[in-house]
């Protein structure tokens, strides 16, 4: 017990240190490209992951990576994080006890995964890439019956030089500008349409009590990680006014990163369905 309270206590330690180097702008572009090769996993997780292997690309655990024909190289160094365990509380003994009964309460362990750089094997069988099946043409499509399926309409219109698009909350509207379309390129048509999607998902239907330039680094950041799982060149992203606008305070980067994370899930979730369904 005494080990495991301590694994505990040195990886909450490393993911506030991962937390912390969110006030640099290497350390914010790191986790966010995290989040696109990782977004089923929790911000906390995916923060564990990007402190420990940046590079990695695929994790499993152990017996997991020996199901799909690899095996992990001796000597090699798991990642730690944090998986929930479903517990219930026995109200006559006072003790909990593993069950999938309603009445439960979530605790967390530690267990190591592994990348799959670090396995030896057999070739993993590639899913459906997201950009096969029409290419970036096709990504748009998927990003529009997405904020369909939200209930939002997409539309096109003329709007200001340097504007590319918008959300209407209340009329439950998208709008990506013409000029996006008549001399823009399909990667600013779709980085348009997850920003907006981004403010989406960030606020949805109220006003948010968010000010602006909080609501617009979300977005981008959305954006941006949706961008860098299409493989969409995101050259252009830059974090110095995220690390600008936070004074490198930790707490407020925290928040802002729970928020992006929340933000992209859904719709990082959407283009995988609709990849796999192709």
């Amino acid at each position: 017990m005494a080990d495991t309270t301590t694994k505990q206590a040195e990886a909450r330690q490393q993911l506030e240190a991962a937390v912390r180097t969110l006030s640099t702008s290497e350390g914010w572009a790191r986790w966010l490209d995290t989040r696109s090769k990782f977004h089923a996993y929790s911000f906390g997780n995916t923060m564990l992951i990007a402190a420990q292997r940046p590079a990695a690309t695929k994790v499993a655990g152990y017996r997991a990576w020996q199901g799909l024909g690899r095996q992990v190289r001796k000597g090699e160094h798991g990642i730690a994080i944090f998986a929930p365990m479903v517990l219930k509380r026995q109200p006559n003994a006072g003790t909990i006890d593993e069950t999938d009964d309603d009445e439960a309460v979530v605790r967390f362990r530690i267990v190591h995964v592994f990348d799959i750089t670090q396995t030896d094997g057999e070739p993993l069988a590639e899913p459906c890439h997201l950009l096969e099946a029409g290419g970036h043409q096709a990504d748009y499509a998927r990003l529009r019956d997405h904020a369909e399926s939200e209930g939002l309409a997409v539309d096109t219109d003329d709007l200001a030089a340097g504007r590319n698009g918008y959300i209407d909350r209340g009329g439950r509207r998208i709008v990506v500008a013409a000029h996006c379309f008549r001399t823009g390129t399909p990667a600013q048509r779709i980085k348009t349409l997850a920003h907006e999607l981004g403010h989406w998902h960030d606020l949805g239907t109220g006003s948010g009590p968010y000010p602006r330039a909080e609501a617009e680094i979300v977005a981008e950041s959305v954006a941006y990680v949706v961008g860098k799982v299409l493989g969409l060149d995101t050259s252009d992203y830059s974090c110095g006014y995220v690390l600008e606008w936070s004074a490198g305070d930790v707490d407020k980067l925290r928040a802002l990163a729970e928020r992006i994370d929340k933000a992209a899930r859904p719709i990082l979730d959407a283009l995988e369905r609709e990849a796999v369904a192709a």
